[in-house]
């Protein structure tokens, strides 16, 4: 489950960056940057929780984390996408 809670997120992130950088000339680049600083709180929660997975320790908390982070970054690409995509 907590893969396809991190999955999700990796979705929205990525979308809405590329929808950043969609006008850059380097957008490459660009986008790594940008999304790097976004995508490395999810990751540690996805390897953390996963690790407890593994290890038969507790995963709820995690879970409940990547939900959180799911509503979040959901929300925010939900909200400024048609923002970032008139301009």
């Amino acid at each position: 489950f907590i893969f396809v809670l991190g999955t999700i997120s990796l979705g929205f992130i990525n979308t809405f960056v590329n929808a950043l950088t969609i006008d850059v000339s380097k957008s490459n680049s660009i986008n790594s940057i940008i999304a790097l600083p976004l995508l490395l709180p999810l990751l540690i929660t996805i390897v953390k929780g996963s690790l407890n997975a593994i290890n038969g320790g507790d995963t709820f908390t995690w879970i409940i984390i990547l939900m959180g982070l799911n509503c979040i970054v959901g929300i925010l690409t939900y909200l400024l996408f048609p923002i970032i995509w008139r301009n």
